[in-house]
């Protein structure tokens, strides 16, 4: 899919989808726009944590935040030890605010994710009280299983050379899954959100541009 006009009736279609599952979106012409809106509803005495997103680092926002002198468990810190990033990301099921990407999002309204620890997605199902998930229209996908298609061919190799300085799947040399069960796996945990059960906790900032992987 590409790029969208606001009143581009696939994008309605989507936020009505997304209405009717419990979770809550708004549409943004461009990532500006969508942080300040981000920002804006953020309670400057908020804990907020992160989920591993190259969306997210697009924003410019954990920059902005901790700049700001807001109450960020930031996994992103240089230097930390990997069982301190581990204890960050178990802190972070209890913080106030969690604020995410999303491999996928189909037209249903379906959030689709491949985890490699399971950090985010456990986050995003449950524990944090509000969960704002931004995605670039680039993530919208016709099924469940475009969208799986698109972890597997898109998202996970990408993710895999991102982190390539610590593991080595086989996707790194491929390009794509194989649906391999190497110990360097960093696709561990799929999950598909149908339904948020607490109404209000969800918003998906759906930005029209392309976002992350």
């Amino acid at each position: 899919m590409g790029i969208y006009d606001v009143e581009n009736k696939d994008i309605n279609k989507l936020m009505k989808n997304l209405k009717q599952r419990n979770i809550n979106s708004c549409f943004f012409s461009n990532r500006l726009e969508a942080k300040n809106a981000l920002i804006n509803k953020i309670p400057s005495d908020s804990l907020i944590a992160f989920g591993g997103s190259t969306t997210i680092k697009e924003l410019g926002l954990v920059d902005y935040l901790i700049n700001n002198q807001y109450k960020v468990l930031n996994r992103f810190e240089k230097d930390i030890s990997k069982e301190e990033k581990i204890e960050i990301e178990r802190k972070s099921l209890l913080a106030d605010i969690f604020i995410t990407g999303s491999n996928a999002l189909t037209i249903d309204g379906e959030l689709i994710n491949m985890d490699h620890t399971g950090n985010r997605v456990s986050a995003m199902l449950f524990g944090p009280k509000k969960v704002y998930i931004v995605v670039g229209v680039n993530k919208i996908v016709n099924s469940i299983e475009e969208g799986i298609r698109r972890v597997k061919t898109v998202a996970a190799p990408l993710n895999a050379k991102r982190a390539k300085d610590e593991y080595n799947p086989p996707c790194l040399k491929n390009g794509q899954c194989v649906n391999c069960n190497s110990k360097d796996s960093i696709c561990n945990s799929l999950v598909i959100m149908s339904r948020q059960y607490i109404p209000e906790r969800v918003t998906i900032f759906i930005i029209n541009e392309e976002l992350g992987f």
